[in-house]
């Protein structure tokens, strides 16, 4: 799911899990397009998502968790964070 919330600037929803917004806007820094997310309060430039799913179907898997892989901005140290759905 997405939204349009200001130029150049929307937020992304997992349909599964809507507890988890992300946004993606233009990064001061390059000036290009990157999606970002706050986990355990930490601003992280997401590179990557691993959904695992165990099971379930084509409509209704069982999804065991999402990983969240990128750069914390505060300090550029890269990050991976599990969420358990």
């Amino acid at each position: 799911m997405s939204k349009e919330i200001g130029k150049d600037h929307y937020e992304l929803r997992f349909v599964s899990h809507k507890k988890l917004p992300m946004y993606l806007l233009r990064s001061e820094q390059d000036k290009k397009f990157h999606v970002y997310v706050t986990v355990n309060n930490k601003k992280i430039q997401l590179d990557r998502i691993f959904v695992r799913i165990e099971g379930g179907s084509f409509w209704l898997p069982n999804v065991k968790y999402v990983e969240l892989k990128g750069v914390n901005t505060e300090n550029n140290t890269a990050v991976l964070e599990r969420i358990k759905v």
